[in-house]
């Protein structure tokens, strides 16, 4: 037979942390349509798989590469955005969403 013991003693565990995106900088300010950029999420309890992003204008596609890392407090994530046809090139707003948390960022395509 066992025996369970409680112990007073015993460490409690850290609460989860609330996901928040508090900046978004990337490798370049402007790209080309089909080609891929490096985006730096600054972020805290952001699990790399749960990062989306979108485009927040018409005529913009936006893929998420499946290649992420964490770096510190920064999670690297590459981003390919397509141009569809007819859109002229200007500034694409994207929005990055991790929970209930998100943050926007533009580039020029």
């Amino acid at each position: 037979m066992l025996a369970v013991t409680h112990s007073s003693s015993a460490k409690s565990l850290p609460l989860a942390v609330e996901p928040e995106i508090r900046a978004v900088s990337f490798s370049t300010a402007t790209i080309r349509s089909g080609r891929v950029a490096v985006a730096k999420i600054d972020c805290t309890g952001v699990r790399p798989q749960d990062l989306r992003c979108e485009s927040e204008r018409a005529g913009f596609v936006v893929e998420v590469l499946p290649d992420r890392a964490r770096q510190g407090r920064f999670l690297i994530v590459a981003i390919r955005i397509h141009r569809q046809l007819g859109t002229p090139r200007s500034l694409c707003l994207l929005r990055f969403t991790a929970g209930s948390t998100s943050s926007l960022a533009s580039l020029t395509v």
